[in-house]
């Protein structure tokens, strides 16, 4: 029988404050992810305008973190993301920054990440000038994880297969099948990235002799960019893009069972062609390693450039669209019911519209 992140949190809870300290935002997520749809939120009282029926449902936490949250947050993103596909090959890179990082991730993580999105759309964007003579569209997306929630930091992009000139109204496809040739994109982003950190000496608490020692053993390592194609047409990678953005360290349908103050659960082992595995973690273990993927408050996880940029997007993606050659009509693929309103549980075809909210009960946090 799985369980919830809310059940790991309470049944560990005492153990892992008396033992751990927590960041504000940390202590902000747990909160969140504690009260989710129980009364400390309050209820909301829904009607369907169907059929009439009434229901009270306890309220949502919206945190970004919180595994109840971001299945409808996901699934409304996506549907958003409809009229910004364009009809072409789109390719998934991942930038990767090594583990001799995380250290300095956790301490300053706003930094760290924030160069992360720089220097890999920089990369992208000083290749696409040179090769393609345009700008490309770039979403991203931030990952502090691994399978076994371990430090992973990596940038996921979803790009288009062209660039845009602007100046002259013109389209580039791109030529190559990943974009541009790996070894490229590596070295230019490696020594970007260190460059950067070089200039940030003064707010990474590290003295000249320790930051000298990491940048060479960065510039030794050979970093890892992964790239490929996206197959599928258009309206497929919509899918394709839903499960990345909104994605959270773990969420329920990995959790297995807590069993001798252990926490398992189910992960991929991409070292053994992506079979699965089980792992037990002790409780407090488990809860550190999730927490350590919260983000700073207001940090912005996906983020979008180029001709994808929000101030551009609609006018430069219309633009596109006209310049890229027609394709055959397609079969319409077949919509999904947007996931809010839900529908009425009583006859399945109203939907359920809030009535009135009963705020919570006023009560001190204690922590």
């Amino acid at each position: 029988m799985s369980i919830e992140l809310a059940t790991i949190f309470e049944q560990f809870s005492a153990q892992f404050r008396a033992t751990l300290r927590m960041s504000p935002d940390q202590q902000r997520v747990f909160n969140a992810v504690l009260t989710c749809r129980t009364p400390a939120l309050g209820v909301q009282l829904q009607r369907c305008d169907h059929c009439g029926f009434e229901i009270l449902r306890y309220c949502s936490c919206r945190n970004r973190h919180c595994p109840k949250c971001q299945g409808a947050v996901r699934a409304q993103w996506v549907q958003d993301r409809c009229e910004d596909v364009l009809d072409v090959p789109y390719f998934h890179l991942v930038f990767t920054l090594p583990h001799e990082l995380n250290g300095l991730a956790r301490r300053n993580p706003r930094l760290i990440y924030r160069l992360l999105f720089e220097v890999a759309w920089y990369t992208l964007d000083t290749l696409a000038h040179q090769r393609l003579d345009g700008q490309l569209g770039m979403t991203a997306v931030l990952h502090t994880w691994g399978q076994t929630l371990s430090e992973h930091i990596h940038l996921h992009c979803l790009i288009p297969g062209g660039a845009f000139n602007d100046r002259h109204g013109r389209w580039q496809r791109a030529r190559s099948r990943f974009l541009f040739p790996v070894n490229v994109m590596r070295t230019l982003f490696r020594g970007r990235f260190v460059s950067r950190l070089r200039q940030a000496h003064a707010d990474l608490a590290l003295s000249e002799h320790d930051l000298d020692t990491l940048l060479e053993n960065l510039m030794r390592k050979d970093w890892t960019i992964y790239a490929k194609p996206v197959l599928g047409h258009a309206h497929q990678l919509l899918d394709y893009l839903g499960r990345y953005t909104y994605r959270i360290a773990i969420g329920h349908e990995r959790l297995l069972a807590i069993r001798d103050a252990q926490v398992l659960f189910r992960y991929r082992d991409y070292r053994c062609a992506g079979k699965h595995k089980v792992m037990a973690l002790e409780g407090t273990e488990f809860i550190r390693r999730f927490l350590t993927h919260v983000v700073p408050r207001g940090f912005m996880r996906v983020r979008h450039y180029g001709f994808l940029a929000n101030r551009v997007r609609r006018q430069r993606i219309t633009r596109i669209k006209h310049l890229l050659p027609p394709r055959p009509a397609r079969q319409p693929r077949p919509s999904s019911p947007s996931p809010c309103p839900p529908r009425c549980p009583q006859c399945h075809l109203g939907s359920l519209r809030r009535l009135a909210q009963v705020p919570p009960p006023s009560v001190t946090d204690s922590s």
